[in-house]
């Protein structure tokens, strides 16, 4: 029996990797055959749906870094429509690093399960994609994103990016809207992202007619417009659009929620020894919201306590001009303080009454009585007609507590 040496070892080596390394100099690289997606858009007319998607094109651009640019396809479903892209493009669809999935408005009036089952079939989505809706064009808000991109340097991204520490902020992945849609209440959040005329609160950027020509040309005409971020809110009961929440409606319910710790209050008709009839806008240092089922009588309770730490943010005067802040010393007195919880008394009272009225629990109250109060909440959703009714017979109790802060 003869021994192989080492050294022949070593040649054997060499020779095999020296054999796979001529063997794929004649294959095409990844990024010839796989195109990266790192956001999609699906907009749906009378007959079919319309999938646009962000791709990176490694090729630098003229600012030294890879650009971005939208390619569309239609189809009957949505695995069509990517076929589609598919064979227009000649890559493949790497959906790996895809971090948004923008739904137009349209699509809220079906069960958005339908569409988004696709994402999570494939298994190709990250369950922490941001799913948002978008106004009347997704096509639109891809050609918005990738301006951002490309000329002003600003990835969606960062702009898109809901914190849970502001008051006028929801979150909505794709994780969370399942999470919502199988459990009850069966309520899901999701982010409404406008591309809008009104430059009020938007960055300038450009889109592309949803008339252009085929997938990735430029042919349409561009039309500045802005992308604006302001907390609207789409609240979904089994996937199915029930109510759009204002900005203002959102602070509203972000009282009720104790994951938010900052935001601002806006207060109007303050008057004090340093005030007249003044607007006050004060900014939220740090917020803790308490929140306890009970029953009395057979009565179920929700206490609601929220503890806030404030201080000035702006004074205008009754006839409009601004105050200098620095003129007043101890400039958040008690009659502000008194103002400012009336005023959150009523929103959070009028908020409370409005979810009755839509029958969406978006502050999760079902789930405050079923983990705390099992037996009593079972039993009183036994007492009703119908249990999708269940708020109806709930009671609000507010406690608040604001003080200055530094």
């Amino acid at each position: 029996m003869r021994l192989v040496t080492p050294r022949k070892i070593l040649i054997i080596v060499i020779m095999f990797f020296g054999f796979i390394g001529l063997s794929a100099l004649g294959r095409p690289s990844q990024n010839e055959k796989i195109m990266v997606v790192t956001m999609v858009g699906i907009d749906r007319t009378a007959d079919e749906y319309e999938v646009s998607v962000k791709a990176v094109i490694p090729a630098p651009n003229e600012n030294g870094s890879s650009s971005e640019k939208v390619f569309s396809g239609t189809g009957d479903s949505i695995a069509l429509a990517m076929n589609n892209i598919t064979i227009q493009v000649g890559k493949q669809i790497g959906l790996a690093h895809c971090n948004l999935i923008a739904l137009a408005d349209p699509l809220f009036d079906q069960d958005i399960e339908d569409v988004t089952d696709y994402f999570v079939r494939t298994k190709r989505v990250g369950k922490n994609a941001v799913l948002i809706g978008c106004g009347d064009s997704a096509k639109d808000f891809m050609f918005a994103t990738a301006d951002m991109s490309n000329n002003l340097l600003l990835k969606a991204d960062a702009i898109l990016e809901y914190s849970a520490g502001e008051l006028n902020a929801s979150a909505g992945t794709l994780d969370d809207f399942y999470k919502g849609y199988e459990s009850n209440p069966a309520i899901s959040l999701i982010p409404s992202i406008q591309i809008s005329t009104n430059s009020k609160n938007g960055i300038e950027v450009k889109t592309e007619s949803t008339s252009s020509g085929q997938s990735g040309e430029s042919g349409g005409s561009e039309e500045k417009k802005y992308f604006v971020n302001d907390g609207s809110t789409i609240v979904l009961k089994k996937g199915r659009k029930q109510w759009q929440m204002t900005p203002e409606e959102v602070r509203a319910m972000n009282y009720f929620r104790p994951t938010v710790k900052q935001g601002q209050i806006m207060v109007d008709k303050v008057t004090d020894r340093h005030l007249q009839d003044a607007t006050v806008t004060l900014n939220v240092l740090s917020k803790e919201t308490k929140i306890k089922a009970d029953f009395k009588n057979g009565v179920p309770i929700i206490k609601v306590q929220v503890g806030m730490k404030v201080n000035l943010d702006e004074i205008v005067k009754s006839n409009g001009d601004e105050q200098n802040i620095d003129q007043f010393e101890n400039v958040i007195s008690q009659e502000l303080i008194d103002r400012t919880k009336e005023i959150m008394t009523k929103r959070m009272t009028d908020f409370f009454e409005l979810m009755k009225d839509k029958k969406c629990d978006v502050t999760n109250i079902y789930k405050t009585f079923y983990q705390t109060k099992y037996n009593k909440w079972e039993k009183y959703l036994d007492s009703l007609e119908n249990q999708d009714d269940y708020l109806q017979g709930i009671r609000l109790e507010l406690k608040l507590d604001i003080k200055a802060g530094l």
